[in-house]
Order: structure tokens, then sequence, then C-alpha cells
């Protein structure tokens, strides 16, 4: 039997998870460094803009509310926020998207892995649908700056 590290799902990260933070989380996938996970812990480390290491530990449980079972996700970070925040969710999916590399990598030995994380594009769209829902305008993107090239004499 799968331990609950391996079972979540996306809905049970909808379902644990407030709006804010995942908004947020896809946005932070590629920033996951580390993730060890044990039955049902989970300790991931992601670095922030500055380099600083976040840590974050996760806890699952499950309980059944009317009969039906539901897994609790339960989350300790070391942002300001603290708790159930958008890098624990970043966390969640970045492992989502490698189970679902693994799964679709298993029946090849010749298929390379990803160099880079990849966002679901499932995902996308629903983040995508999310924001059109709740009416946040989407950012213009600004011109990203031309690398300096070193002066070769």
């Amino acid at each position: 039997m799968l331990s609950l590290t391996q079972r979540y799902t996306l809905h049970d990260i909808n379902e644990n998870f407030e709006e804010r933070a995942l908004r947020a989380a896809p946005v932070l996938i590629g920033s996951v460094a580390e993730v060890e996970s044990t039955g049902d812990y989970m300790h991931c480390e992601l670095r922030n803009r500055n380099s600083t290491r976040i840590k974050v530990d996760i806890f699952f449980s499950e309980m059944k509310i009317e009969g039906q079972p539901y897994l609790v996700i339960d989350s300790d970070c070391s942002c300001k926020t603290g708790y159930s925040c958008e890098h624990a969710a970043a966390a969640l999916l970045f492992m989502l998207q490698q189970r679902a590399a693994s799964a679709g990598l298993r029946g090849s030995s010749t298929t390379p892995s990803p160099a880079v994380p990849q966002v679901n594009p499932g995902l996308l769209h629903w983040v995508e649908t999310l924001r059109r829902a709740s009416g946040v305008e989407k950012k213009s993107q600004k011109p990203r700056p031309r690398p300096l090239r070193p002066f070769i004499t």
C-alpha cells in the first residue's frame, strides 16, 4: 500500500490550501531545491530570490468526514506566513510533477529525464481559470534585459 506522501492528489492540495497559496505556488515550483519524504512526512527546502533557504515540513494524516475519507495536509514553514503557505503548496506540486514524470518514464529507459522541472499544462490551465474567475488582471511581462557579453580583444 502506498504511503500518504505517495497518494495525495491535486484535489487534496486544493482542499487543504487557501486560494492565495494556490495562486502563488506554481511560480515557485522551480525553486524547490531538496525534498525528502517518508511515510506520512515530507521535508522540503526551497530557495527564494536571494538564495535564502526556506524550510517546509509537511505532515499527512487521514480522517473521515461524514463517512468519507479525507486527507489532511498540515505544514510548517520558515517563511513569514508560517504554515499552509505557497512554499508548501509548491513543494507538493513539485512532487506531483516528479511522480507524473517517473510514471511516464517507467516504460522507457532511453528517455532522458527533464533537466528543468516542467509545469503540468492542466495545472496551468486550472491556475489561469482561477485567475480569470477571481478577476485578477494578468501582469504584463517586462522585457528581459539582454545578457552582457564580455568584451574580447
